[in-house]
């Protein structure tokens, strides 16, 4: 019966992790859920995306940020092959922090927004998007 109790408790204490996370709410810009960040210190807004692949960011606001941008890639969108700057950089939403590899490309520019947070640093965290909330 010890046993049992002990497994019980450990089970339980390993899972509560998972019902003490945050609430983050998402706003609405352009058809767009946002979330606010930072790279650098310096808030972020993102759009929320979990259809893209990598983080996003536009030149200028990797200049603004100076990133140190050590690599191109190629990178397949709607439009055709776009040829893009990449660079790793630390993200912090809400505490979650994880460094991701970064795409620079004016294909954010495309959408009227400086940064796509994709799920190359989602896939970082255990999340749940609730759409009816608008949250994460």
């Amino acid at each position: 019966m010890k046993n049992l109790l002990l497994t019980v408790a450990l089970i339980f204490a390993s899972t509560t992790n998972f019902f003490a996370q945050t609430v983050t709410e998402l706003s609405n810009k352009n058809n767009f859920r946002m979330i606010t960040g930072t790279i650098n210190d310096a808030p972020i807004r993102f759009v929320f995306d979990t259809g893209a692949n990598r983080t996003v960011l536009t030149p200028r606001l990797a200049k603004k940020l100076k990133l140190n941008l050590t690599g191109t890639e190629t990178i397949n969108t709607a439009r055709g092959e776009v040829k893009a700057k990449s660079g790793s950089v630390q993200i912090d939403i809400d505490g979650h922090i994880a460094t991701v590899d970064i795409l620079v490309s004016d294909f954010a520019t495309l959408h009227g927004v400086e940064a796509i947070l994709g799920t190359d640093f989602l896939q970082n965290f255990d999340f749940l998007f609730d759409s009816k909330l608008n949250s994460v």
